[in-house]
Order: C-alpha cells, then structure tokens, then sequence
C-alpha cells in the first residue's frame, strides 16, 4: 500500500474543511446549531449546584455566561468531581454520574478523574 504524501493529504483536508464551513455558512446552521446547544446546556445547568452559583438560567445569554463563568483550572474542579464520585447528584450535572475516566497524568502532575455523562456515551 502506498501513503499519500503529507502537504497532499494536508491540503485535501483544508479544502473540504474549507468546503463544508462554508456549506454550513451558507446555510445558517453552524451559529443556528451553536445557539441551539448552548441553550440546552444552560437549561441542564439550571438544576444543578455549579449553576445557582452562577445564575445560570435556561434564558443565559453566552454574554451573560462568559461574564458570571470566568475561565479556572482544574484545581477548582476537583473537590466537585470528587462529590460527584462519591454518589452526590446536581453539582456540576443534573443527576447523578456512573461513569468517570482518569487521564494518564502525563502533564507532571497525577492524574485527573473526569466525569463523562450519559449523554457523552451515546
């Protein structure tokens, strides 16, 4: 079997990236279909701990969220994932979470527990 060269493969990629942004563009499904996700997420943060926190309401506009969520590590994280290990529902999701995966810690430090929702298996 003979591989493709690299710059060949790389520049067909590009073009049908290219392609099919432009296809959703065209369309008005890529910022429709952003809007859309991002009100289900804020509707699902409604319920739990991490919302009230943050006045996350399902009528959250992204400027809203982007002002009342500031960017943390994981740090910060971390004693919410443990709650939720530990059997706790609504404290970053709704409900409760069966199923977490632990990285491989190849950043210098130990690895890190992170949950994946149902919804993320399907």
């Amino acid at each position: 079997m003979t591989l493709a060269p690299r710059f060949l493969v790389e520049f067909l990629a590009g073009y049908r990236a290219r392609r099919f942004a432009r296809r959703l563009k065209a369309q008005g499904l890529g910022l429709a279909a952003q809007k859309s996700s991002f009100r289900q997420l804020m509707a699902q943060f409604d319920g739990t701990e991490f919302g009230q926190q943050h006045s996350l309401r399902a009528s959250t506009t992204y400027e809203q969220f982007r002002d009342s969520v500031p960017p943390r590590s994981y740090d910060y994280f971390q004693p919410l994932v443990q709650r939720m290990a530990a059997g706790e529902t609504g404290v970053l999701l709704p409900g409760t979470c069966h199923f977490y995966v632990e990285t491989a810690g190849t950043m210098g430090r130990k690895p890190k527990i992170i949950p994946v929702p149902d919804v993320m298996l399907r």
